[in-house]
């Protein structure tokens, strides 16, 4: 996916382009909750409105959840790492008082040679990730944009002491590409907002992850910022458009969700703002009966009576207009920041007809507080099919482990105790992690750096290494000897096989043995990794990207590494490689193009279209010394080369 924009365009309808959410593999159910907590049944299931509740362990924070979220996105719809002008974090997650998540998001673009991205962290509860869309949006309508894409990162850990609050937690983050011509395009110049201070929620002891909650105080807030945005998005809505404002234009409504309840009480609420707006409407003679005096003043926000007249009047339009969107915050919990749009994925993860032409009525709110209303309108379905598609909601949530109120227990003792600690490692197994998280591996007790590793998207079937090829560095020399610094080219075709080459007879060691082309980086000529990996190419196999041949495709974000034998080591004074690995996609007849001729010796006698399982499982083609980083090489290239292969179907 590559941004066509001229950046002198003025750019028209600005919109979310492709959705992506990560969600922790865990999750405690609510009615198990319930008997743990020794509370009546129904407290958290019927009162709160809550189904299940992810949570993590010591594995994983806000800044692995991210770089989570952002790979699996930019991966699943093949988006170019340099394409990317805006990236900007919406959380209230703070693990650092000074370095923000989106810099550690960096490491991903860098790799790809992109440090010209604007934007940073913004933060206010539950708001950040709206203010971080609107900040994009902006950004692309602006004299500043650039033409190229903006992604949006929102999202949090959402934990609670012991208590009523508890089961109000939750976890996940959203991603979203933002960019013009999109099929979810943001209502230009729709909005109504709503700012005032108020200590309903907050986090001043930064030694803990718990916040502050006053929990009447945080409803009577919520309600009354729903009043107000909603009285401001109308009059900007009729300013604008010189029309009526009608909610029933609205298709869709998408609340921030601390518990489900409360969206429906919300949802409700709209309806009495009607009244209020109408008072004369047929349909809302319940309220002109009961409640003609009350208004929308404070006694209205506690007030059974009204909340039970709301949810009769309004339970109809809620079931087709509001509870589509419900799933995930029902299934994961709070996100924060990322709420509203998992509730927009939530949408278009429940609706299979067409959404072209509707309209969706969004309200985002974050304590303390921030809130606003605003609105997207549908323009085509080509967008939704993929991110219907690519996201997977339904198969992943059954996938889930489902953890007892003891384990759930156990695991939040272990994050306050961790949060005390300035460096630890963890002690969760990473078994537990989905394929496609990066986790933190530890957190060192000198500088309080946090290292994190990436568990690759395994596929269905893997080719397993025997405990000898797994055993084989016990009998290698290690030394005072470096590893080279290398790139490496895998070259599929559109069956997903692989190039494979024969190491030519004039090689000293593994001489017809099979690989892929390889070779160093001019270091003492600060030669880029891109540059060396078309080099070699052209020296070994005479292949160069171009339109009707070979396209590159993806970078690995990290290098793969392999260790010579004590004999290589010793005759090729270095004990190993450390390759940065590009993959380039080449259509199967084109093999004709390749040139062994172009080095002298040449490194390679002869090239073959191979299964990538087949070769590893092959003790007569592959290089033993090699053997293991093939196989990791296997594993993290494999979902890059399906989603590829996939899109490639698609646009024929």
């Amino acid at each position: 996916m590559n941004m066509n924009s001229n950046s002198n365009s003025k750019a028209d309808n600005v919109g979310i382009i492709a959705m992506e959410i990560y969600f922790p593999q865990n999750y405690v159910n609510q009615t198990d909750l319930e008997k743990y907590d020794k509370v009546s049944e129904g407290k958290y299931t019927v009162g709160l409105g809550q189904t299940n509740m992810a949570f993590s362990g010591d594995r994983e924070d806000i800044v692995s959840m991210c770089l989570s979220s952002v790979r699996n996105l930019m991966e699943k719809y093949n988006i170019d790492y340099k394409q990317i002008g805006r990236l900007e974090v919406g959380t209230e997650t703070i693990i650092d008082k000074s370095k923000s998540v989106k810099s550690s998001l960096m490491s991903l673009f860098q790799e790809y040679g992109n440090n010209n991205i604007e934007g940073i962290d913004t933060v206010n509860a539950c708001y950040g990730g709206t203010n971080a869309l609107f900040n994009s949006v902006q950004w692309i309508e602006s004299s500043y944009w650039d033409g190229r894409y903006a992604l949006v990162v929102t999202g949090d850990i959402a934990v609670y002491a012991k208590g009523p609050a508890r089961p109000t937690g939750g976890a996940g983050v959203v991603s979203l590409l933002i960019g013009p011509n999109a099929d979810i395009v943001m209502d230009r110049g729709q909005r109504g907002v709503y700012m005032e201070n108020a200590y309903d929620f907050y986090k001043p002891d930064l030694s803990s992850e718990y916040p502050y909650v006053d929990g009447k105080l945080s409803i009577e807030c919520y309600l009354r910022a729903l009043d107000k945005c909603y009285a401001h998005y109308i009059e900007n809505y009729e300013k604008k458009t010189r029309t009526t404002f009608n909610l029933d234009q609205f298709d869709h409504v998408i609340f921030h969700s601390p518990y489900n309840r409360l969206v429906q009480k919300s949802f409700g609420r709209l309806y009495y703002n009607e009244y209020i707006r109408s008072p004369n409407d047929a349909r809302f003679q319940e309220f002109k009966t009961n409640f003609s005096t009350l208004g929308l003043d404070k006694e209205s926000y506690s007030n059974p009576k009204l909340d039970s007249v709301s949810l009769k009047i309004s339970k109809q339009d809620y079931i087709s207009k509001v509870s589509p969107t419900t799933l995930l915050s029902k299934e994961l919990g709070n996100s924060y920041c990322g709420s509203v749009y998992s509730g927009l994925l939530s949408l278009i993860t429940n609706t299979n007809d067409s959404l072209i032409g509707k309209k969706i009525l969004v309200f985002s709110y974050g304590s303390g507080l921030a809130s606003s209303f605003f609105s997207f309108t549908i323009k085509g379905n080509k967008s939704l099919n993929d991110i219907r598609i690519k996201t997977d909601i339904v198969n992943r949530l059954s996938k889930r482990i489902k953890s007892t109120p003891e384990q759930f227990t156990k695991v939040l003792e272990t994050r306050e105790s961790n949060n005390s600690m300035k460096s630890f490692v963890p002690i969760d197994p990473i078994d537990d992690l989905s394929p496609g998280t990066y986790y933190i591996c530890h957190i060192d007790n000198q500088k309080l750096i946090r290292h994190y590793q990436y568990k690759p998207l395994y596929p269905s079937s893997v080719p397993t290494l025997s405990q000898k090829d797994l055993n084989l560095n016990n009998n290698i020399h290690h030394g005072l000897l470096s590893k080279l610094s290398c790139v490496g080219a895998l070259i599929f075709n559109q069956e997903g096989q692989v190039l494979l080459c024969r190491r030519s007879a004039v090689k000293k060691s593994a001489t017809g043995r099979w690989q892929f082309p390889q070779g160093g980086v001019e270091v003492e000529k600060n030669e880029d990794y891109y540059v060396a990996v078309l080099r070699e190419m052209k020296e070994e196999v005479g292949l160069e990207p171009s339109v009707d041949g070979l396209k590159y495709v993806s970078k690995l974000p990290n290098p793969l590494s392999y260790i010579l034998t004590k004999e290589d080591s010793s005759r090729m004074n270095h004990h190993g490689q450390t390759i940065h690995w590009y993959l380039f996609y080449l259509p199967k007849d084109l093999i004709s193009l390749v040139n062994l001729n172009n080095e002298d010796p040449p490194e390679f006698d002869s090239v073959m279209w191979h299964s990538f399982q087949d070769f590893l499982s092959n003790p007569e083609l592959v290089v033993d010394f090699k053997k293991e980083m093939f196989h990791k090489l296997f594993l993290e290239s494999q979902p890059i080369i399906s989603h590829y292969l996939i899109d490639l179907e698609a646009s024929k």
